[in-house]
Order: structure tokens, then sequence, then C-alpha cells
């Protein structure tokens, strides 16, 4: 079964790591070649060094999500930041505070802050600090409360649609698998009726050499 899994999945993740494609064949052959784990060693080193070379904090960087610049929404109106974020595929986490009332729903502080050349996991959590208005104002309290349940509402549904595309990409890995098993398994029969043949062909050929 490794022989089948190994290849399939240096393929799967030279192509996750944006490999080129001459060093995903090159670490493919290399899975076919050398059996077992060890199969493996080429590409994720090759993951790795690209890691590396990216500035990221891990393999699973290297090999997983998109890496992309946060985006400075300071002093932006929180509608306006929140899409801003979205756009660049990442997370805004909303959470209110007392300020003067020129500030109310505008971005006073966000983490990790933005406008720099560092670098973050698509997807990440964007955290901003907006501003509530004077705290004598109850009303602000219940759009607290609505945007932190529109905010718990929205990581629930892209949790979900993750689940399903890695769900849908081990599905069609399956699929793969399923279809070298039933290749291998018809060659095999090939083999074997040719072994079956052999000896009523080499009868045959002693029967012509006593004639």
């Amino acid at each position: 079964m490794n022989d089948v899994l190994n290849p399939l999945a240096t393929s799967f993740t030279a192509k996750q790591a944006n490999l080129p494609s001459h060093e995903s064949a090159f670490y493919t052959a290399c899975a076919l070649v050398v059996k077992g784990p060890l199969g493996l060693a080429p590409v994720l080193v090759a993951a790795e060094r690209r890691r590396r070379n990216l500035g990221a904090g891990s393999v699973d960087q290297a090999i997983g999500r998109a890496l992309v610049n946060v985006p400075d929404v300071v002093a932006k109106p929180v509608d306006e930041a929140r899409q801003i974020l979205k756009d660049q595929g990442l997370t805004p986490l909303v959470e209110y505070h007392r300020s003067d009332a020129a500030e109310k729903d505008k971005v006073l502080r966000q983490l990790p802050p933005g406008g720099t050349d560092e670098l973050v996991e698509e997807g990440s959590q964007i955290k901003l600090s907006v501003g509530a208005g004077p705290e004598d104002q109850p009303k602000d309290k219940i759009d607290l409360l609505l945007e932190q349940v529109t905010t718990v509402q929205q990581e629930i549904s892209s949790l979900n649609s993750k689940v399903g595309a890695v769900e849908r990409g081990l599905g069609e890995i399956k699929k793969d698998v399923d279809a070298l098993q039933s290749d291998m398994g018809t060659v095999k029969n090939d083999v074997d009726t040719l072994k079956g043949k052999l000896p009523s062909e080499e009868r045959k050929r002693g029967q012509q050499t006593t004639s």
C-alpha cells in the first residue's frame, strides 16, 4: 500500500508547497524508487526549504494555506475594515471598547498591526479594537453582543467550508488509490494468465523437437 500512497502523497505535498513541476516530478520518482517513509523525505525537505525562503513559521505553512500581507485598517469604519480584511483572505475579530463619540464604530487598534512586511497565513484572525462610544449608551452593548455572535457564525461557516474542502481532497485521493489498485489487479491477472500459458507452450515446443 505504501508503494501506492507514497507517490500520491509526494505529488500532493509538492503541489501544496507550490514547488516547480520539474521538482515535483523528481520527488515523485524518488518516492517510487525509495520504499517506506524515507520515500517522502526529499519532498518534505524541499517544502521546509521553501518555507524558510518565504520566512514562514512551520512546514505546515509551506504546504498549507497561502501567506498574505496584513493591511492597515486603523481609523477606518469597522464595516469597511472588515471588508478589506475579508478581501485579503483574513478573518476579522471585532471587539468593542468604550471610546469618544467621534471614535464610535471606527477601528482604534489592530493586532497584528498592518502595513508591515510580516506575512500571516490566509484565514488568520485579525483582532480589531473598535470604538463603542461613551459607556452610558446601552444600545452599544447590544450591538457588541450582536457583532460577536455574527463573528462566531462567520468563523463556524468558514471552518465548515475548510472541512468540506479537506474531505473532498481526501475523496479524490481515495479514488486515485482505488484506480491504481484496480490497474494493479488487472496487470496481475494478465501476468498470471501468461504464466498459465507457458507450460503448454513448452510442451508444444518439446513435441515439435521430438518429431
